[in-house]
């Protein structure tokens, strides 16, 4: 394969980006931690999460985001950062045994429809031969795969439909039921990259290609009109991740694409490429080196061809990393009066309850946080405590909470012909965040 190659330069000073028509489209990066959304031409930024901890996000076709928080998984409303769901994977955790160790999750990826996440493990066995002579009596071995997740919660990979890959990583979604993977575990007797189809199983797919021209590529990743790919890779005289390599597709994959272009920058190293939703730019991290940070770079009509871009890649968002470019907006920040009524705690209780019956099986809270989080409930008569319960609240954001009466209560108030009850409760939602606070008044009569 013959590529052209572009020396890539760095714009200094101001964030320049790519002189493109207007798009109601979003690029999310990671930076100090925290995830971030830009709008194309860097003119306005949105802070999604404010705590940190966050190393890796990708973004659904409405916006939803899935955020990589240490070991665990956060589904995350891009407007205010709420945790919608905090789910682990069959990789979160330690150990499997005591034979096998994982890592992981890493580079999560969300499917455009926001129903699933794939994402990047490896794992390490050990073996000990009990008939060898010490101390070389313990085999290694490393494998690397991909698995899939439902987009909210915790899926092994037995469930059915999803599973998981062995032997490459970097998961990129080319539709809603298909992936592309790169990076391959074994060097020789396997290609660069694949296609997976999900819920078809492990070691069931198909295989893509190598570029003799570009060695080791990864982090790959298929325009969405199908018309153009890219990938990380390194020169054959090269030692890192120095090229972003691009492709003119010849038709679907798995039919050989045609190499165009690289982008070079020989002091420093390139990860995470994604296309606009047209199909005219691309948005990759520049790693190490001088001015680290994301940069945009043009792309040109390749109908007829393979053709040069018109122009370099330019700063974005200096000190930024893992960029994703979506089709949703950048959302617009809410005046602090919204924000406001966001957090308010809506709290219902059933009135005309009846005093026994409510001593018996107890008071049912009906609360409405619209996040995830856990929540905990008193019932006082008077300054006395007498009913108190706690509660999970899911991704959907509702739940119920039982208020049960003490024995002591329940032989005081029994006798009484009513009882006038103040109800508090108190919302932590996942992953941190402000705790909401809501009260409710509450008679019961016999």
């Amino acid at each position: 394969m013959h590529t052209r190659t572009i020396t890539f330069l760095i714009a200094v000073g101001l964030c320049l980006a790519i002189a493109a028509p207007a798009a109601a489209d979003s690029i999310s990066y990671i930076k100090d931690g925290n995830i971030w959304l830009t709008t194309p031409d860097g003119s306005r930024q949105h802070q999604v999460t404010q705590a940190g901890g966050y190393s890796f996000a990708s973004q659904a076709d409405d916006g939803t985001l899935i955020g990589l928080f240490g070991r665990r998984l956060h589904r995350i409303d891009p407007q205010d950062g709420r945790i919608l769901a905090d789910f682990a994977t069959p990789v979160s955790g330690e150990a499997n045994g005591n034979s096998v160790v994982f890592e992981g999750p890493f580079d999560p990826a969300i499917s455009p429809d926001g129903t699933k996440v794939a994402y990047s493990y490896m794992s390490r066995s050990y073996y000990t031969d009990p008939g060898c002579t010490p101390p070389y009596c313990t085999e290694r071995r490393i494998e690397v795969g991909v698995g899939y997740s439902h987009g909210d919660r915790l899926t092994p990979w037995e469930e059915p439909g999803l599973g998981r890959q062995s032997g490459w990583t970097h998961p990129s979604w080319i539709d809603n039921s298909q992936t592309l993977l790169s990076e391959r575990s074994v060097i020789f007797g396997n290609t660069d990259s694949i296609i997976d189809t999900v819920g078809n199983g492990n070691q069931a797919f198909d295989y893509w290609f190598n570029d003799d021209n570009a060695w080791y590529l990864h982090d790959g990743e298929i325009s969405r009109d199908g018309k153009l790919a890219a990938w990380v890779g390194q020169a054959p005289n090269g030692m890192t991740a120095d090229i972003i390599a691009v492709y003119r597709m010849t038709g679907r994959a798995p039919a050989l694409p045609e190499a165009c272009f690289h982008y070079v920058k020989p002091d420093g190293s390139f990860d995470s490429p994604s296309f606009s939703p047209d199909g005219r730019q691309i948005v990759f991290a520049h790693k190490q080196g001088n001015n680290p940070g994301i940069h945009v770079g043009p792309l040109p009509d390749v109908s007829g061809g393979c053709a040069l871009p018109s122009a370099e890649a330019k700063m974005l968002i200096p000190g930024g990393a893992e960029p994703d470019w979506g089709p949703a907006d950048v959302p617009v920040a809410k005046k602090p009066e919204d924000l406001d009524d966001k957090k308010k705690l809506a709290l219902r209780v059933r009135k005309g309850a009846k005093l026994a019956a409510a001593l018996r099986k107890g008071i049912v809270v009906t609360l409405k946080p619209g996040e995830a989080g856990k929540a905990a409930g008193a019932a006082k008569a008077g300054k006395a405590k007498v009913a108190k319960g706690a509660a999970k609240v899911g991704a959907k954001g509702s739940a119920k909470l039982k208020l049960r009466f003490s024995q002591k209560a329940k032989r005081s108030l029994r006798r009484k012909r009513s009882v006038r009850l103040a109800v508090a409760v108190k919302f932590t939602p996942n992953g941190g965040g402000a705790a909401q606070t809501a009260s409710a008044k509450l008679t019961l009569k016999r």
